[in-house]
């Protein structure tokens, strides 16, 4: 039995990229290198814990003195070292030319990288069709080992090869070659051999690296011990901290600084990201290289990202960590499958990686995922940024958002000419998206209905964007309890979204051009529309007049008739009508009607959430009673004008069921919105007596007497339009309670 240690190994952590690199690197050295042995790891609180028959100080000594380096080569990159002298070419020649047993493949892979360029009668450094025939010829004859860093690097596709973006673009980040970078930092932590000299130079018999110094960089690696001089050379991409730069130290430009191990042990971990690598590569429908937890990038759920970083970076990585140990053929499947899924297909950029994540679309084994976004710094150099972390957790709703990932797309397709306001508004529902998924808020889902109704706003005002991008296909009813947070302001604005009276349609007819063709929506003309949203209330009026003038004719757009098409016949069940098309299928209880009227609510978050709702299918939604939860305090105007504005026939209590089919005047909307309350007051009481139903104070005219709500006459008109479920507590409060029955009869 072997005794296996618990190691914490401090300095391999989630962030930054490199740290967790290194951490990827020794497990899947020790995997691979340590013979007979299970080797396990796993992440707790921010660092890696290693289970392996080797106790702390055997691991340094493992490292120090068995560790055999991948081959790191690119004979394809201009500065890898096959064809220049400077420093990349001498720590090619120095590896090419060492004794020690531990570089055998090295010197091997070394040796079928230079058969292959000269077959093909190379040179200097190849490019474009030559570059992909040396690729294509060297993965068919360098050595096994060597392959996994050319499958990390490139992805062979039938077209041309396409290049991890976590490598950059082909092993090198601009004129950083991270293959000569590897291999002299190799010989700075281990001997080579002692027939090796620069040219020009005398060799340095028995002289490298020394021991100690290696140990102690290898310590603090691993242990994140006493700090520990560094060397002056480049990091690359992964590690923003140590790059250097303006800035970067106490004067105005600091020098990169790298721990040679740290370096060492990061480029091992970054093959990880090659694990079965030509088995599973293909390309995507945009035609990039589909590589493990990698995807196209965006800028929401980052808030410090813009539109521009998202179109100048190369791709998020999306990296797992897991707390249960796992060994190094585990982690190997794991990035192998680099499964993302989202329904039945692999996620394509980052708001299909998050809603894999929530959505259980990724491996069980995984707990949490660190989100990195490979973005542009300085010039061309891209650095590797931690954008944030998503816990593996189920949150279904977030299937909600399936719904309308086709019209994301459409815009997706076209943001590069849109205007601004629409990649606005597509961002915003993006970043809500993302924060639903990190807290699981139903204001989150709110706000993704929000935005997409925004952007369909400024796709409804433009012919050009309109031949592009369809009307967003109403979503499931689904969304309304997804959505509703219990405010007053949702309340209402659903009560609204909900009115879809046949004889005049749903109520975003209104401000939207758009008309119901065969089951599908289309476009209409952009002047075709009534309201144009930017103020609730005389809004609200003017839906309310438009239904109003609507009673006895058909309101419903049409699609304008096809050549050849009969002309379009009268609907006699819609012809004819009496009663106000405000019919809804949640009406508004009278609590927070009362809200309303006393201004107690917030008309701008009515106003964004109107729109917002109207996209549900409210069509396909139940039947919701309001109910009453407590006697109504209600505004004694309002509740003398609302008998008037109701949907459906009255059968007030005081007329023994008899039906009474009472219509608003039109004048009362243009008085109260001229401020006049006497005139609309004086018109309803006459038609409530003329029915029978006289008001109290009617022969005094005490009515006129009554205060708008909130002082505000247009508050009163734009009430009339919300859809109450019945009118009698209404008639309760201006009715004497010893009015006798009378014989009703309808008034129109």
């Amino acid at each position: 039995m072997q005794t296996v240690y618990r190691t914490r190994l401090s300095g391999c952590r989630p962030e930054p990229l490199s740290h967790y690199l290194k951490g990827a690197g020794v497990l899947r050295i020790l995997g691979n290198q340590l013979e007979g042995a299970t080797v396990r790891a796993c992440w707790i609180g921010d660092e890696l814990y290693l289970e392996a028959p080797l106790s702390a100080e055997e691991l340094v000594n493992f490292f120090l003195d068995q560790y055999r380096p991948t081959p790191v080569i690119a004979p394809w990159n201009g500065g890898g070292g096959f064809w220049d002298q400077r420093a990349a070419g001498e720590a090619l020649e120095r590896v090419e030319a060492s004794t020690t047993p531990r570089l055998a493949l090295y010197r091997e892979a070394i040796r079928a990288a230079r058969k292959a360029a000269a077959s093909l009668g190379l040179e200097a450094a190849p490019k474009d069709a030559m570059k992909a025939r040396l690729l294509r010829l060297l993965r068919a004859t360098l050595p096994d080992e060597a392959l996994d860093w050319l499958d990390a690097v490139a992805v062979l596709t039938a077209d041309k090869p396409q290049f991890a973006p976590i490598l950059g673009t082909g092993g090198n980040d601009g004129n950083l070659d991270f293959s000569s970078n590897f291999m002299q930092r190799l010989a700075d932590v281990m001997p080579f051999g002692d027939d090796w000299a620069p040219p020009g130079r005398r060799p340095r018999k028995g002289q490298g690296p020394s021991r100690e110094q290696s140990k102690a960089w290898l310590r603090a690696a691993l242990f994140r011990t006493r700090d520990v001089p560094l060397v002056r050379a480049a990091t690359g991409q992964f590690h923003p901290g140590g790059v250097g730069g303006p800035n970067a130290t106490a004067g105005m430009e600091g020098d990169s600084m790298v721990n040679p191990w740290e370096y060492i042990l990061m480029i091992e971990g970054a093959l990880v990201l090659a694990a079965s690598v030509t088995r599973r590569m293909g390309t995507d429908s945009t035609g990039k290289a589909s590589l493990p937890f990698t995807v196209s990038a965006v800028a929401a759920g980052a808030g410090s990202l813009s539109d521009a970083d998202e179109d100048k970076a190369r791709a998020e990585i999306w990296l797992p960590l897991w707390r249960r140990p796992a060994t190094w053929g585990a982690v190997r499947q794991l990035f192998a499958e680099g499964r993302a899924e989202v329904g039945r297909r692999q996620a394509r950029n980052g708001l299909d990686f998050v809603r894999a994540v929530v959505s259980l679309g990724v491996d069980r084994m995984v707990d949490e995922f660190l989100r990195y976004g490979v973005l542009q710094w300085y010039g061309k150099s891209h650095l590797a940024v931690p954008l944030g972390r998503i816990r593996v957790q189920v949150r279904p709703l977030i299937r909600l958002v399936d719904e309308v990932e086709g019209w994301l797309n459409q815009v997706r397709s076209v943001s590069a000419d849109a205007p601004h306001a629409l990649g606005q508004a597509v961002r915003r529902a993006e970043r809500a998206v993302f924060a639903y998924a990190q807290r699981e808020e139903r204001r989150a889902l709110l706000e993704v209905l929000v935005a997409l109704a925004e952007a369909e706003m400024v796709v409804s005002r433009s012919r050009k964007l309109q031949e592009r991008i369809s009307p967003i296909p109403r979503v499931s009813s689904r969304w309304i309890e997804a959505t509703d947070d219990g405010s007053p302001e949702f309340a209402i604005a659903a009560a609204l979204a909900s009115i879809l009276d046949p004889a005049a349609g749903p109520l975003w007819f209104h401000w939207l051009p758009v008309a119901e063709d065969r089951g599908r929506l289309v476009w209409l003309d952009p002047a075709d529309r009534d309201v144009t949203l930017t103020h609730l209330l005389p809004d609200l009026v003017t839906m309310l007049h438009r239904r109003l003038m609507t009673v006895g004719q058909r309101r419903v757009p049409q699609v304008p008739a096809r050549e050849g098409a009969l002309p379009a016949q009268p609907d006699d069940d819609q012809g004819g009508l009496q009663c106000v098309p405000i019919r809804a299928k949640r009406p508004l209880s009278l609590d927070h009607v009362d809200q309303f009227l006393e201004g107690r609510v917030d008309d701008g978050r009515i106003l964004r959430l109107l729109p917002a709702l109207s996209l549900i299918d409210w069509q396909h939604a139940s039947f919701r009673s309001a109910g009453m939860k407590r006697e109504p305090m209600l505004n004694r105007a309002y509740a003398l004008l609302k008998p008037l504005c109701m949907p459906e026939p009255l059968r007030p209590d005081q007329l023994e069921g008899q039906q009474l089919t009472l219509r608003l005047p039109l004048e009362v909307l243009a008085r109260l919105r001229a401020g006049d309350m006497e005139r609309p007051l004086d018109l309803a009481a006459r038609r409530l007596h003329a029915a029978g139903l006289t008001p109290i104070g009617f022969r005094t005219r005490q009515y006129v007497h009554l205060k708008p709500p909130a002082g505000s006459p247009l508050r009163l008109a734009a009430a009339l339009l919300l859809p109450i479920e019945s009118a009698q507590p209404l008639l309760d409060l201006v009715l004497p309670e010893s009015v006798k029955a009378k014989k009703g009869r309808d008034l129109v």
